[in-house]
C-alpha cells in the first residue's frame, strides 16, 4: 500500500452549507449587536444612545429569528436565497441607521458594514453577493456624508 493522498475531496451538501451559513450569521450579528450595544453604553453621555440600543436589540432579535426562521425545510426550498439576502438587506439598513445618528462616516460604527460584504462574499453565489454588496456600498455613501 502506498502512502495515503492528504488531499481528500470532502463532499458537503447544500443543505448542511445552508446551515453553517445560518450558524456563522446568528454569530456574526449578535457579536456585532452586543459590540454596538457596549459601544453605545461606553458613550451613553452622546445623542442617540437610546436609538442605538433600540437598534442593537433589532439587531440580536434578527439573530434569534434567523436561527428559528431557518428551518431545514426553508433551507431546501426556493426562498432559501430570499431569506439569506433580506437577512443581510435588514443588517445593512440598521447599520447605516446607526452609523447615520451616530455622526456619519466618524462614527466607529462604519466598521459593520463590513460585516455583511465579507459574508456575503464567503457564502453567496455572485448573483446573490453583487446585490447584497451594491447595496452595503450604497448605503456607505449615503450616510457617509452626514
Amino acid at each position: 500500500m502506498g502512502p495515503k493522498d492528504s488531499a481528500e475531496t470532502v463532499e458537503v451538501s447544500q443543505e448542511h452549507l445552508r446551515a453553517q451559513m445560518v450558524k456563522a450569521g446568528v454569530w456574526l450579528t449578535m457579536a456585532a449587536s452586543v459590540t454596538g450595544a457596549l459601544y453605545a453604553l461606553a458613550t451613553w453621555q452622546q445623542q442617540n444612545r437610546g436609538l442605538l440600543m433600540l437598534l442593537f436589540g433589532i439587531g440580536m432579535t434578527t439573530a434569534v429569528a434567523g436561527h428559528l426562521l431557518a428551518s431545514a425545510r426553508l433551507l431546501r426550498s426556493r426562498y432559501a436565497d430570499v431569506f439569506f439576502v433580506a437577512w443581510s438587506m435588514s443588517v445593512i439598513a440598521l447599520t447605516a441607521i446607526g452609523v447615520a445618528a451616530d455622526h456619519g462616516a466618524r462614527s466607529p460604527l462604519t466598521l459593520v458594514f463590513f460585516l455583511p460584504m465579507v459574508y456575503a462574499a464567503v457564502f453567496y453565489p455572485l448573483r446573490l453577493f453583487v446585490p447584497v454588496g451594491a447595496a452595503d456600498m450604497v448605503a456607505f455613501v449615503l450616510v457617509a456624508d452626514l
